[in-house]
């Protein structure tokens, strides 16, 4: 009995600091989009997202409702311009010119 509680407590151990078992930390980056919104205002979303859903990240946003910073309500989003990581530049200059506007 006590050779069985052994072996049970060693194999139990050995899984749990495995490594490759143990959940891995996921890499996560910060996002600028620029966005039009329905209605004709534009705005710059801010959003931390894994580093694998990047690519799929505009096509995402499309239709969802998110928080302006000087509009009270939440604003629904018509069709995504440009996203790049939080510390590159816009390439388009409209979009560079409502990234200036933006308080951070």
């Amino acid at each position: 009995m006590n050779k069985l509680f052994l072996s049970v407590l060693f194999i139990v151990c050995a899984i749990f600091t495995n490594p490759g078992i143990a959940k891995q930390k996921v890499e996560k980056v910060e996002v600028k989009c620029h966005v039009e919104l329905y209605g004709g205002s534009e705005a710059i979303h801010f959003r931390k997202i894994k580093k694998s859903k990047r690519d799929k990240l505009e096509q995402q946003l499309v239709n969802k409702k998110i928080k302006v910073a000087r509009i009270n309500t939440k604003q629904t989003i018509y069709k995504v311009v440009e996203c790049v990581t939080l510390d590159k530049e816009f390439s388009k200059p409209q979009s560079k010119s409502v990234d200036k506007k933006t308080a951070r």
